[in-house]
């Protein structure tokens, strides 16, 4: 086999999925670069598309990742029989006869397209961190809606097109491929009975279908009572969360809210470093009682990097989940029980 391909394409496929060797497949239609990565459960492919230039010889090769690191950036690379040449240098590995199959969709017809693909995987940030409940690993696509939680909090981003009838889960390992694209604005997904296939114009990622049932995270948050109704502008939210974060460092800081008609202020739920109490006024529009809630001030702020400035917060007591709401954008999260403060 004999093929041109741009040394950036193999770099970036290394970038996305780190594995052992790198496939490269010429044929008539065209060049793909495959990485591979096959689990006990799991299956999931990555593919970039390369243009053909008419002068190819038909075959296919793999290339080990110590050669791809060896590379210099944006220049053609000469791939062929174990080796793999730029204007500089040549490269030449040992043989290896493990190739995995291109796993190809027939039907293009079932492709659909996903608008605000990027806006969609906002959702991300409350995938479970943990093994403990795998299916929460996983992003869910429910017909509009994109949703991710884990045992405290929810994100949930909706678009006005249906995308699927049946639920789809992205897997984690797929979650990181995607973290590492830029320019994912627009996608489209297509399944089978075994496979489900995500694309960017040229990049593919396909993987296996997880059997993992998603619990019903309509119920959760149909159960939410809005009895108490609290606009709060987020930008200032932010700002006092990141500076109380950075004093109690992470995801073990309280804060306490205490959201009234006279004067609303956010305080510390513990002395720290010398701080005996830390107090600050917000600005909030109370529609319902009076209320003074405790919150995980780094999941809070977690949700709120992704509002506008003017945000919804709803909640029946101090002790039910939180939903914060804005346009499209759907967030629950659970607060803390205060007993001693």
């Amino acid at each position: 086999m004999k093929a041109i391909v741009n040394s950036e394409s193999l770099i970036y496929l290394n970038k996305l999925l780190n594995v052992d060797y790198y496939q490269i497949n010429v044929q008539k239609d065209g060049i793909r670069l495959l990485a591979t990565k096959e689990l006990k459960d799991t299956f999931y492919q990555v593919i970039l598309t390369e243009n053909t230039f008419g002068n190819e010889e038909e075959g296919k090769i793999l290339i080990p990742k110590e050669a791809i690191k060896l590379l210099p950036k944006k220049e053609p690379c000469l791939v062929g029989d174990y080796y793999i040449s730029t204007q500089n240098q040549k490269i030449s590995f040992n043989e290896a006869e493990e190739f995995t199959e291109l796993i190809e969709f027939n039907n293009t017809k079932e492709c659909k397209c996903i608008p605000n693909f990027d806006f969609l995987m906002e959702c991300k940030y409350a995938l479970e961190k943990s093994d403990i409940r795998p299916q929460l690993s996983s992003i869910c696509i429910d017909e509009n809606n994109f949703v991710a939680m884990d045992g405290y909090r929810m994100g949930i981003r909706s678009i006005n097109e249906i995308i699927t009838e049946n639920r789809i889960l992205i897997p984690e390992e797929v979650v990181n491929i995607l973290k590492k694209i830029k320019g994912t604005s627009i996608a489209t997904i297509q399944e089978n009975n075994e496979f489900v296939k995500i694309c960017f114009g040229r990049i593919t990622i396909v993987y296996k279908k997880s059997e993992l049932k998603y619990v019903n995270w309509r119920a959760l948050i149909s159960d939410v009572k809005k009895n108490i109704k609290i606009t709060l502008n987020s930008d200032d939210i932010k700002f006092v969360l990141s500076q109380y974060i950075k004093l109690y460092r992470g995801y073990g800081s309280i804060v306490i809210f205490n959201i009234n008609n006279k004067r609303s202020y956010i305080k510390s739920s513990k002395a720290n470093e010398g701080i005996i109490k830390f107090e600050r006024y917000i600005s909030a529009e109370l529609e319902g009682e009076e209320i003074e809630f405790g919150i995980n001030a780094q999941y809070l702020l977690d949700a709120l990097k992704y509002h506008d400035s003017n945000c919804t917060l709803y909640m029946s007591s101090p002790v039910n989940p939180i939903v914060l709401e804005s346009k499209n954008k759907t967030d629950m999260i659970l607060p803390v029980r205060l007993l001693k403060y």
